[in-house]
């Protein structure tokens, strides 16, 4: 369940320049996996924020009642909001997919390539509620971006908070490698 970044990195339309590289995060997870090629419903929505995760997850939910493993890939348009009003809407988020009877987890957001206009520099703020929010409800660690793109600008094209196809490259591995262990 998330935001721009996500639609653009999972890669869900092919090979077309504008939305990233092969290979996407089905592919690195069927690589690792061959009998786990994973669904990835909708994979991100442009401007999207927790508050609109909150909202929409009850119908996603009922769709998708095969899908056991909910990411909440949303932070980025989130920094500038605060991480307080972030965790909030981040607990109903994780408060509805609980009650499903499915996982949910959490993502410390993609650095925000020092990009003030969606103040980055709150990024580490946001980890640590991220933290707080993972410890509080028995989750699994957060899947780590953040710590795997800060300092890393070539990520990046210009001062753009989307990644490059570089980027998109690390965002696919640091998935593939959080849910290479899922059964």
């Amino acid at each position: 369940h998330g935001d721009s970044i996500t639609h653009l990195c999972a890669n869900l339309r092919g090979t077309d320049s504008k939305w990233s590289e092969q290979p996407s995060f089905q592919a690195d997870i069927e690589a690792a996996n061959p009998t786990h090629f994973p669904l990835e419903v909708g994979g991100g929505i442009v401007g999207h924020t927790a508050v609109d995760a909150a909202t929409e997850i009850d119908k996603y939910l009922m769709l998708f009642r095969p899908v056991r493993y909910w990411f909440l890939t949303m932070g980025t348009n989130d920094l500038c909001a605060g991480a307080e009003t972030f965790s909030a809407n981040a607990q109903t988020w994780i408060d509805k997919v609980k009650a499903a009877g499915v996982v949910p987890i959490l993502v410390h957001p993609i650095w925000g390539n020092d990009n003030a206009s969606y103040c980055s520099d709150n990024g580490p703020s946001f980890n640590a509620a991220v933290d707080e929010l993972v410890k509080a409800n028995g989750l699994m660690p957060a899947v780590p971006l953040y710590e795997a793109t800060v300092g890393h600008p070539e990520y990046f094209d210009g001062g753009d908070v989307h990644p490059n196809p570089a980027g998109c490259a690390v965002w696919n591995a640091v998935f593939a490698n959080a849910v290479s262990g899922f059964s």
